[in-house]
């Protein structure tokens, strides 16, 4: 997919995350293709539950979400903004711009596979996005397992507790009616 595009500054951008690798909280890309406008793409927090996100997977998320929002446009401008955490200052702004190469198809049939391919690569990003969904509910499934596991134990340990606090009733009782 990447020979299809064509990036002016996006090495900046790169370059920037790189540097400020240590220090970025998060950061936003915004679409500044519309003239005087700043439309938010993505937030991406560098911080994960036990991990940190590698300057190269963010530059790997930086890309990826402008060839998506440049597919078909003659070119598209973006901002990158880098974020301190907590978003207490701002790091560094660099913009880029891309250019969707895709030759126009000419006949047809080339027409016809340009659309059975996006349709082909659309199908693939629903099976990707049912998946996460997926993997999160079961997630969440086998969470919510654990925790009425734990529930029905201190449930039975409770009710023991009960049975022997009725049972020391019931004994202290006996011995006050014997006496």
């Amino acid at each position: 997919m990447d020979e299809r595009f064509a990036f002016e500054g996006l090495r900046c951008a790169f370059d920037a995350i790189h540097r400020f690798a240590d220090d970025i909280g998060y950061l936003v890309l915004y679409d500044r293709t519309p003239p005087r406008r700043e439309e938010v793409l993505g937030r991406l927090d560098l911080e994960r539950p036990g991990r940190r996100l590698r300057a190269e997977e963010v530059c790997a998320w930086v890309r990826d979400i402008a060839q998506r929002n440049a597919l078909g446009e003659e070119r598209c401008r973006f901002r990158l903004r880098l974020y301190a955490p907590k978003g207490y200052r701002a790091l560094k702004s660099v913009s880029f711009s891309v250019a969707d190469t895709a030759p126009v198809p000419t006949t047809p049939q080339e027409a016809s596979d340009a659309i059975c391919e996006g349709i082909r690569e659309l199908g693939e990003r629903y099976a990707q996005y049912g998946q996460q969904v997926l993997d999160a509910t079961l997630a969440m499934q086998a969470e919510h397992q654990r925790e009425m596991e734990a529930a029905r134990r201190q449930l039975a340990a409770r009710r023991a507790q009960v049975g022997e606090l009725v049972a020391c009733v019931v004994a202290m009782t006996r011995e006050e009616q014997r006496c």
